[in-house]
């Protein structure tokens, strides 16, 4: 008997939730952040001679969203060992306790709900990276891989992908100019671009399940907020009861 009553103060569904969302929070912060590297530095310094900072702000801000994600995550599956089973009944266990338990439960779900849309977003974005990496690979399969050196005719200008010089930071004393026309290269980028994009498509399937385990948990704080309701109207209802008798 005393072994069911542990197992009913576990929050299994907060438990599943979190679990979801801090490993798809650190498959995206790590992929993603290794994907713009390898653009950033290992094809548009290295090879183009060209600095983003702008991409560099966005790698940072990445890798900060999602930090502050799993702390939050880890928050919510704290309220949700709170608000479980004989838990409840000791944190929440006068009327003043259960108020206060209801307005954090619709506190957390609009924050939640908040950070839903923000990973949406991330879904989006994340879309961008992707379709350039199916263009970029689309010219490497056509005019570089498969290819030998002495073959290879082709030259890639970044400005048929709207990047001029005018829109980033050239770096003093580079040895290669674009366009890109080395056999050499090409090959490089063309391996760092596919690297870079398998990193990219992981990252969005990492943006996409934690867009998952915060819908799980607007469900979870949906179903504690109105077990803290039943509780506050049994409570009024044994207050009456006993008001009478």
């Amino acid at each position: 008997m005393g072994q069911r009553v542990k197992i009913s103060d576990v929050p299994f569904a907060s438990v599943i939730a979190a679990v979801m969302g801090v490993i798809s929070i650190s498959v995206f912060a790590g992929t993603m952040y290794e994907a713009l590297k390898i653009f950033t530095v290992y094809i548009f310094e290295d090879l183009f001679h060209y600095r983003l900072s702008w991409l560099e702000t966005i790698q940072d801000t990445f890798l900060i969203i999602a930090i502050t994600m799993a702390l939050y995550v880890v928050f919510l599956l704290v309220f949700g060992v709170l608000v479980t089973g004989a838990t409840r009944r000791h944190v929440y266990a006068g009327m003043s306790c259960i108020m206060g338990g209801q307005t954090s439960a619709i506190f957390l779900m609009v924050l939640t709900y908040i950070c839903h849309i923000i990973w949406i977003l991330i879904i989006s974005a994340c879309i961008v990276p992707i379709l350039l990496y199916v263009m970029f690979i689309e010219l490497c399969n056509q005019h570089v891989f498969n290819k030998k050196a002495e073959d290879i005719k082709f030259c890639m200008d970044l400005s048929n992908f709207g990047i001029f010089s005018n829109s980033s930071q050239k770096i003093v004393g580079g040895l290669t100019t674009t366009p890109l026309c080395s056999p050499t290269n090409l090959r490089r980028m063309c391996t760092r671009t596919e690297e870079s994009g398998q990193l990219f498509i992981v990252a969005y399937i990492g943006a996409f399940c934690a867009s998952l385990a915060m819908a799980h948990f607007m469900t979870i704080l949906a179903a504690n907020y109105t077990r803290m309701k039943l509780s506050k109207e049994l409570t009024d209802y044994r207050n009456a009861v006993e008001m009478t008798s």
